[in-house]
């Protein structure tokens, strides 16, 4: 049982946020969580339904990640202050929606399965730790997007001015600065509560036992409970490890970065969803050959990235830079790394082809033994239609890794080939979420 590791995800929760830019992504904060209520989520009905809701606000924050980088890209430009006023306040509303649930569930379910653990224990403060979550949740959306505010200050033609009355720039300057002191001082009375909150029971060896015990009986020694979720969470932890493919062309110039041509999709990002999701994989596989080039993509991938950060900062604004003097040695070290690179990525999504054929083998037809000659021959058909969905998915890797080792050539010499890089990964991406839900809906009827 991890169940500190909530208080670790609730640290990438508490940081200050400015609109859309967010230090550290809320969306690791969340899947922390959600590794932590893992084994509890089965044994308590609140647990669980604090589990689905931080799920929910997990592809929230994914989607303000990708926000937050198209800002970061197309800023002053296509998302000027009133954009970022709309997408702060909607997801400051959406993270309401879904987290304060989410964070009164679990407090009352863990805090239930704690006095159950055994007699006499310490009282610990759900109604604080809850109370205070829900005033953190509250209270981190509004001084968000409260800044923002000052950019519906029109005036004459629609423009934002002052006139000689306000100074707008000053003003959302110290709104901004008061907001970030206030969520600094509201997120670390939340850590301190819901710290002690979560101490009291990771340190109590009885409610470790206690836990593990129960999840072993009623849930481990249930091989079709398990076996769906480790196809659940397997299918999802891949799937949004392929979310940094859909990169899009930054120019940073408006930051004061000279940068350009520089594609911002973090790919290493996806190595370390593969290797999250593999802990959770209870079929056999050749785990030591997955796992040893899930690391070398990683190692190469993080070389590429910042190979091209360097030479889109150093030549990233020259007009035609194959002129200019030492752009070998900007460009081999980005193109060479970058093609090894998707050259390993094919190799691990051979290596994920042939997991999802075993879960796929794994799932269709747990219903219990089959006696019936034609229910045999539909199962051995939905495994050959999955398998064929799986390759086909495969096959789209194979493809996008060819084409983004040819873009990324020739993105010094054709600045449109990070479109075609995005529109091959956007397929790569749909293939893979419609033949995960196929096989996540097929590995349910287990149950």
């Amino acid at each position: 049982m991890k169940i500190s590791l909530i208080f670790a995800g609730c640290v990438f929760l508490f940081n200050p946020c400015v609109n859309v830019y967010d230090v550290l992504p809320d969306f690791i904060g969340l899947i922390l969580i959600l590794r932590g209520l893992y084994h509890c989520a089965g044994l308590n009905s609140g647990v669980a339904q604090a589990r689905a809701k931080f799920m929910s606000a997990l592809w929230v924050s994914v989607a303000k990640f990708v926000v937050m980088a198209i800002a970061a890209v197309t800023r002053n430009t296509v998302f000027d202050g009133t954009m970022l006023l709309t997408f702060s306040f909607a997801f400051a509303v959406l993270e309401c929606v879904f987290l304060i649930p989410a964070f009164a569930a679990m407090t009352d379910g863990l805090a239930h399965l704690y006095l159950m653990s055994g007699e006499n224990k310490p009282p610990v403060d759900e109604t604080g730790a809850r109370v205070m979550s829900v005033i953190f949740v509250a209270g981190h959306g509004v001084l968000t997007f409260a800044p923002e505010l000052t950019h519906l200050y029109i005036k004459d033609s629609g423009y934002v001015t002052s006139r000689g009355e306000i100074n707008i720039d000053s003003l959302h300057m110290m709104l901004l600065v008061i907001c970030l002191a206030g969520n600094f001082l509201l997120g670390a009375a939340f850590l301190a509560v819901i710290g002690k909150f979560i101490k009291t029971m990771s340190r109590d060896a009885e409610f470790a036992g206690y836990i593990a015990d129960r999840y072993e009986n009623e849930i481990g020694r249930d091989g079709n409970a398990a076996l769906t979720r480790s196809v659940r969470l397997y299918m999802l932890l891949t799937g949004i490890g392929l979310l940094p493919f859909l990169t899009v062309k930054a120019d940073l110039t408006n930051i004061g970065i000279s940068v350009a041509k520089f594609c911002i999709g973090p790919e290493f990002v996806c190595g370390i969803m593969f290797l999250v999701a593999l802990k959770y994989v209870s079929v056999a596989y050749d785990k030591r050959k997955m796992k040893t080039r899930v690391g070398v993509f990683i190692g190469l991938s993080a070389s590429a990235y910042v190979s091209s950060f360097v030479y889109s900062t150093v030549l990233g604004n020259v007009y035609m830079p194959w002129t200019e003097d030492g752009f070998f040695v900007y460009y081999l070290p980005w193109a060479v790394s970058s093609a090894i690179s998707y050259l390993l990525f094919a190799l691990c999504a051979g290596s994920n082809r042939n997991v999802c054929h075993a879960l796929i083998d794994a799932s269709v037809g747990v219903r219990g033994e089959c006696t019936d000659e034609h229910r045999r021959e539909l199962d051995t058909q939905r495994r050959s239609e999955l398998k064929r969905a799986i390759d086909r998915s495969t096959a789209i890797m194979y493809v996008y890794s060819a084409i983004s080792s040819v873009c990324t050539a020739i993105l010094p010499f054709v600045e449109a080939a990070w479109a075609i890089r995005l529109l091959v990964g956007l397929a790569m991406f749909i293939s893979y979420y419609l033949v995960g839900r196929d096989l996540t809906d097929e590995a349910q009827n287990a149950l």
